[in-house]
């Protein structure tokens, strides 16, 4: 009960702020303040409360024959874990009630980074892939709604939107594994999981892994991180010390799975090597100091990922804590570091320092070694992470090497201090997590592999100073050019997989704006008939060889019109698709029996109330009478933001009925149609793009804000209220509504 209250606390923290925060901004940041000082003081007194390997299951759902649960644990990985994210979530409130003392719309900011602290806060409690799916998607929400804080900001708009379409795309890699997971072992616990092996197993972990390298800013899928820079600081703060860590504490839930799949974890290893590699050279073509920070996390988190790949759950998880205390201080003293370096001079390199550096670094890597040789340490750790090791401390060490001698033996001992009390900090965390992290070194520690690290790690630093002064300014121009572009790898996004989908959309739309009005109209009234025709139809026979070939047809065809309301980017078009995929979920539910009408009922029910609500807001917008509208105070008409809640209704968000449809037909097309149980997520990120381009056109854009904020009436609140709380009930509680149609069909 522990774990749910501290969630709960962070979900009252944002209902104060959303509540007051608008009229009473310094109560609503005190609150928020008081409240993360209590989750911090009881996030470390858990151990007391509550015995280590713990878990707590509650249904989330219940429907013959299938039964969803969560599952929270607690651990000492869960315990320190939720010590970070609250010590975080704590000093970035307190740093955010004076970065936005200025800001009308504090209390909303507030609130959303309470939100944001509650869904990471949910990760790290996980015991499942369906309760971590659920938090996954909650955090990528969350951060879409900071990102977008200034919503009339292009730039802003621009970086919002990119990250959550990469997000998106990782989403669903990890819904069909929950899918997956669920149909083939009946569960998706961790611990169960853990005890499986086979081709299912290896897909799963795999699609994982995919979700993973989307919000953990992996390479290709890294372009969206520095976008993110115009958003408010303590958002950069909480993302790149929180949120982007959240994929590397799923892998460390999922240790003992990863390390009995070997071509996996080779994947996982090179992918972080790229990753790491790439960051750190994109970062040397940057001038800005925030796209630095942002490059250098990109950097950091390939090391973390590639020492997962290494079989080192436990120190990459150590160095995801000690990263996001890093980074979240360099956030957070972003404008006193751009001091600094406005004052300082650019450092100069002393004669014999190199050499200096790399003998005492080789020496104190050796010595440190050879008496630990015996320690949980040398037997966790493979050479690439001593390889990398010995780099970083050559680094510092040649920064020691200054004039007075006594003072370089001081930095020096000081420096090597540092280094081992870092390397014993690291042994106790491998010993510490031993119950919850399953750990292999990929590498046997015998002589000769310590001898092969060491002469790669005095070849690297060599051969850095013989590049460094032998490379050619056009090789110089040509690396900045690259880095600075990120390998043009965005580009080759656009290239290959929107600007296709965009030229099928207009060339699609091209070919009905030759069509007359009313051929447009006659095509819609004509589906719908069909489908009415299909749902009837189908409720009578028995062919599942044909309901198949039916499914695969429907979902094609609401890809298609999902594609067109993407280009169109208007409101109506867009209601027309919404409503086109309601149709579209009844007929291919009704396919499969009786449990299949059940579904098909209960989506038809959670979204007809939505989408008649969305009716009455778009007769409003054309209603002569206006609302007065203004950009400095950052605020959402009542009408805009009633439009905004039902577009993210529809987009499959964890607590709205589309979820629970989408989770349960997945589950039933898994067993009777696998390609169609493909097709259906991908249909709804379509729509979800199309919801996204749309809210970024016509609700988020100032001009739409002048042009269309709408005056509403009393009665009209109510109605779309109470459609919006139809819709978010049967989300959070579906089982009622589930069981009464069942008795209903029956």
């Amino acid at each position: 009960m522990l774990l749910l209250t501290i969630i709960a606390a962070y979900f009252g923290s944002a209902a104060i702020a959303f509540t007051i925060g608008r009229e009473r901004p310094l109560i609503a940041t005190r609150c928020s303040q008081i409240i993360g000082l209590i989750i911090f003081l009881l996030s470390l007194g858990l151990p007391m409360f509550i015995q280590q390997g713990t878990t707590f299951n509650a249904t989330l759902i219940t429907l013959e024959p299938f039964t969803l649960d969560l599952n929270l644990t607690f651990d000492n990985l869960t315990w320190v874990m939720l010590g970070l994210v609250s010590f975080l979530s704590l000093n970035i409130h307190s740093y955010a009630s004076r970065y936005l003392l200025s800001d009308q719309n504090q209390g909303r900011f507030i609130g959303q980074l309470s939100l944001l602290s509650a869904a990471v806060t949910l990760l790290c409690v996980s015991g499942d892939l369906l309760t971590a799916f659920i938090a996954w998607q909650f955090i990528g929400m969350s951060l879409y709604l900071l990102l977008n804080h200034y919503h009339y900001d292009a730039k802003a708009n621009q970086a919002a939107k990119k990250k959550f379409m990469i997000n998106r795309v990782g989403d669903v890699s990890f819904l069909i594994a929950v899918i997956l997971a669920e149909y083939f072992y009946h569960s998706s616990d961790f611990a169960v999981l853990a005890q499986q092996s086979g081709n299912v197993i290896s897909l799963i972990v795999l699609l994982v892994f995919i979700a993973m390298m989307t919000k953990s800013a992996q390479f290709p899928f890294h372009i969206w991180l520095p976008d993110t820079m115009e958003t408010p600081t303590p958002v950069s703060a909480m993302m790149h010390a929180g949120v982007i860590n959240a994929g590397g504490l799923l892998l460390a839930r999922m240790s003992a799975s990863y390390i009995s799949i070997v071509w996996v974890m080779d994947l996982v290893f090179i992918t972080g090597l790229v990753t790491a590699v790439c960051g750190q050279w994109f970062m040397q073509s940057q001038v800005d100091t925030k796209k630095r920070l942002a490059y250098s996390t990109m950097g950091q988190m390939g090391y973390m990922v590639m020492q997962c790949g290494l079989g080192c759950f436990a120190s990459a998880v150590f160095h995801l804590i000690a990263h996001g205390l890093y980074k979240a201080c360099l956030f957070l003293n972003a404008g006193t570091s751009l001091k600094t370096a406005n004052r300082a001079t650019a450092p100069t390199t002393k004669p014999g320092a190199k050499y200096f550096a790399a003998i005492l670094s080789l020496l104190t890597i050796i010595i440190t070694l050879l008496i630990s040789e015996n320690t949980a340490l040398a037997n966790q750790l493979s050479a690439v992470i001593w390889l990398f090791m010995g780099i970083s401390l050559y680094s510092l060490l040649q920064q020691c090497y200054v004039d007075s001698i006594p003072q370089r033996i001081g930095l020096s001992l000081v420096v090597i201090g540092l280094f081992c009390a870092y390397l014993l900090a690291l042994s106790f965390t491998i010993t510490l997590f031993s119950d919850a992290i399953v750990e292999r070194a990929r590498f046997t520690l015998t002589p000769f592999v310590l001898i092969a690290a060491m002469a790669a790690t005095l070849m690297i630093i060599l051969a850095s100073h013989f590049i460094k002064s032998q490379c050619s300014p056009r090789l110089s121009a040509v690396t900045y050019r690259h880095g600075y572009n990120k390998l043009d790898v965005e580009w080759y996004f656009r290239q290959i997989l929107i600007n296709p989908v965009r030229q099928l959309g207009d060339w699609l739309i091209r070919i009905l704006e030759v069509l007359p009005r009313h051929s447009r109209t006659l095509l819609l009234i004509a589906y719908a008939i069909v489908s009415l025709f299909c749902i009837v139809y189908l409720s009578t026979e028995n062919h599942l060889q044909k309901y198949t070939l039916i499914s695969y047809g429907l979902l094609s065809v609401m890809i298609i019109v999902a594609i067109i309301a993407n280009r169109r980017q208007t409101l109506e078009s867009l209601l027309t698709s919404l409503a086109l995929f309601t149709l579209t979920i009844v007929n291919v539910a009704f396919c499969y029996g009786s449990a299949g009408e059940v579904i098909g009922l209960f989506q038809l029910c959670s979204a007809v109330p939505v989408l008649i609500a969305m009716v009455l807001l778009l007769r409003a917008r054309s209603n002569p009478q206006k609302a007065r509208t203004s950009l400095v105070f950052n605020r959402l008409p009542w009408c805009h933001f009633y439009l905004s809640v039902i577009l993210i209704v529809f987009i499959g968000l964890p607590g709205t009925s589309s979820f629970m449809t989408e989770i349960l037909l997945m589950q039933m097309l898994i067993a009777k149609a696998p390609l169609a149980m493909i097709l259906l997520p991908v249909t709804v990120l379509f729509i979800s793009l199309a919801v996204l381009n749309c809210l970024q056109k016509t609700i988020f854009n100032p001009r739409a804000l002048r042009q269309h904020a709408a005056k509403l009436s009393p009665s009209t609140h109510i109605l779309v209220l109470t459609a919006i709380t139809i819709n978010l009930i049967n989300g959070l509680a579906p089982t009622y509504a589930l069981n009464t149609i069942t008795q209903f069909v029956g």
